[in-house]
């Protein structure tokens, strides 16, 4: 509740802060529509990779590129809700911290897919098994807990965009270890979140439901965002609710 009021009270800011990077990414978008629609891509279809692999670098190179275009406004945030910095509709960071969020973002995500997808992959011999009701609450406990350690590593992410010293998993982890049982409920909601996501999913007329899908995939970003920052503020900052 605080992370969401924090974005209600800071809209206007939120706004300023995030359009020119999500103007930048459109313009991106559009960059890889263009290489997928170019003759290469049917080149790739019909098998021929020698003259497809140079639309498909630069497809990741955009892709790349939206990330850190991305990341700059995160990193803004941050220091704006955590130092208080003024911010501007273009806001000046640095490079390196785009860099350092970015590769530790992959890096999280490697920790936590890794042996997510070896799970999948053990039980996946029996596809049965996961078309299951046991699967249903398989996938459901699997969202859980990873939610939840991403979110024991969170403080990493702040860290980086205010330059601390002494920043890292290991004491992102150790920093979150008291709010461990919150952090997990937290979890759990979001997970819950996701199942009634996937049921209105099933009800709603595809066109109608991939609308709202963008928007609650776009509010939903904003707030892990302000939840990342507030993570870090009571965990890490020692601050009040």
């Amino acid at each position: 509740m605080h992370s969401l009021m924090m974005l209600i009270r800071n809209a206007g800011t939120m706004f300023k802060i995030f359009t020119v990077p999500f103007l930048l990414t459109i313009v991106l978008v559009i960059a890889i529509f263009v290489q997928v629609q170019g003759d290469a891509m049917f080149q790739l279809y019909l098998g021929n990779f020698g003259a497809a692999i140079g639309p498909i670098l630069m497809i990741l190179l955009f892709i790349i590129l939206i990330n850190l275009v991305l990341i700059w406004p995160i990193v803004t945030w941050h220091r704006f809700v955590l130092l208080e910095t003024p911010v501007d509709w273009i806001n000046k960071v640095e490079i390196s911290s785009i860099f350092m969020y970015f590769f530790g973002y992959l890096g999280v995500m490697i920790l936590v897919l890794i042996p997510t997808l070896s799970l999948y992959w053990f039980l996946g011999a029996n596809a049965t098994v996961l078309l299951s009701a046991f699967g249903f609450f398989l996938n459901f406990g699997v969202s859980t807990v990873m939610t939840w350690i991403i979110y024991r590593m969170t403080p990493l992410f702040p860290g980086i965009a205010l330059r601390r010293e002494g920043n890292g998993l290991a004491v992102a982890w150790a920093a979150t270890r008291p709010g461990s049982g919150a952090l997990f409920g937290l979890a759990l909601i979001f997970a819950v979140f996701g199942l009634l996501q996937t049921g209105v999913a099933l009800v709603l007329p595809e066109g109608v439901f991939s609308a709202l899908s963008v928007g609650i995939t776009i509010l939903s970003s904003f707030l892990h965002v302000s939840i990342a920052t507030t993570i870090y503020g009571v965990y890490v900052e020692g601050r009040e609710i």
